[in-house]
């Protein structure tokens, strides 16, 4: 007598079961005040400007300028239009550490194709 085993096609393990989470885009999250310049590079990389006054140093960034999305004809325009782009300045006291920022979105959804 054969007999046959089955699985159930519906059953998933523990990991298919995981949610999979969602990257956040690059700069979407401001930085926490304390931190140091060290954690504030490891996090969001080289800034693109450094600026130095009596109150301490600020550091400027700006995320998500350029992909290669752009260069594909007619969706390269749509692309560029809808793309959400943050940019950030950061405050360093005398410590080196955040002691305050200022966190920008711009292009949001609701962007225009001509400009």
């Amino acid at each position: 007598m054969l007999t046959s085993c089955s699985t159930d096609a519906t059953s998933e393990t523990a990991e298919e079961a995981e949610v999979e989470e969602e990257v956040p885009e690059e700069g979407s999250t401001p930085p926490r005040i304390g931190m140091t310049k060290a954690q504030v590079e490891a996090k969001y990389g080289t800034p693109v400007n450094v600026s130095v006054n009596s109150r301490g140093e600020t550091w400027v960034y700006v995320f998500n300028n350029w992909d290669s999305r752009t260069l594909i004809p007619y969706y390269g325009a749509f692309h560029n239009a809808f793309k959400q782009r943050h940019s950030g300045i950061v405050h360093f006291d005398s410590n080196g550490r955040v002691r305050d920022f200022n966190w920008s979105q711009s292009n949001p959804v609701g962007g225009t194709v001509w400009r």
